[in-house]
């Protein structure tokens, strides 16, 4: 009978240390569910902010493609503009001529 008794409050321990790990485990367990839950949410949250931010970029990228645009416009207008029109009349240049130098003798070939 006390072997079995002996037996038994061993059996007890053991139970009691299982049982205590086993609460270990699943108090990590809930904490790691808890990590995994935030952490999931934390990336929805990212990837909707990515989301935005491609978005708004797309918008930039389609306005400056239409400034690109309207600046080959104004470009090819402005060149188209700067041409000789074909007529006889010769263009003046806005920068005045510079004064040529004689190349006749010198004083000092005299």
């Amino acid at each position: 009978m006390q072997k079995g008794r002996e037996a038994a409050k061993g059996v007890g321990s053991v139970a009691s240390t299982v049982q205590g790990a086993l609460d270990a485990i699943f108090a990590d367990l809930n904490s790691t569910v808890q990590f995994a839950t935030t952490f999931a949410a934390e990336t929805e949250n990212q990837t909707k902010r990515m989301h935005e931010v491609l978005r708004r970029m797309e918008e930039v990228a389609a306005i400056a493609d239409g400034a690109a645009t309207g600046a080959r416009q104004t470009s090819a207008a402005t060149a188209q503009q700067l041409r000789p029109s074909g007529s006889s009349r010769r263009r003046r240049s806005i920068f005045p001529m510079r004064p040529r130098r004689c190349r006749g003798r010198s004083a000092a070939s005299a």
